[in-house]
């Protein structure tokens, strides 16, 4: 028992040094581990936010893809999406291939960035069991009972995709909005 305690008081001690050198500005990295810092990029904008409610019947993708363009948005992000689908069309990590997930299934978790060099989005689904599947969300995910999605317009950015040298995928690029 006593050793448990000093264990667990060595970690609190621990973790207070840590935070207490965070929030006076200290650098807690060790001195001998190089900086493996990437660049980033970043901007901050205002937010407006745009509610949509799909229909059965609907394409999830292909109404966020539409969404996008009838709001004219530059650079927008899913806050949330609560729903059902008849069945979901996934790439799922890592392959070239689509996958068709079958049965009914509930929107577990929907999230990803809009603009107008196209969408990126990765969703999560669950079936009647509870197991849960999760990929890219392609076109041919059909709406069951509803979809009630949440966008946030970022209308002080713009995203672009452009390929990027070092995965050679078209990435996300994200500058001011030009006037």
């Amino acid at each position: 028992m006593r050793t448990k305690i000093i264990a667990a008081c060595t970690v609190a001690a621990v973790v207070f040094i840590l935070f207490n050198n965070l929030a006076n500005g200290d650098d807690v990295q060790p001195k001998d581990t190089p900086d493996m810092t990437v660049p980033t990029q970043d901007a901050t904008s205002t937010g407006q936010f745009i509610a949509l409610r799909l229909r059965p019947g609907s394409d999830l993708r292909g109404e966020l893809e539409a969404a996008a363009k009838r709001h004219h948005l530059r650079a927008a992000a899913i806050v949330t999406c609560v729903g059902s689908l008849n069945h979901a069309n996934l790439r799922l990590a890592n392959a070239n291939d689509s996958k068709i997930i079958p049965g009914k299934l509930e929107i577990v978790s929907l999230t990803g960035t809009l603009s107008p060099d196209g969408v990126h989005l990765h969703i999560s689904v669950s079936d009647e069991t509870g197991k849960t599947f999760g990929g890219h969300l392609l076109k041919g995910s059909e709406i069951y009972t509803t979809a009630e999605i949440v966008i946030v317009e970022l209308p002080d950015i713009a995203f672009t995709r452009e390929i990027d040298a070092d995965t050679t995928y078209h990435e996300l690029m994200i500058r001011p909005q030009s006037s």
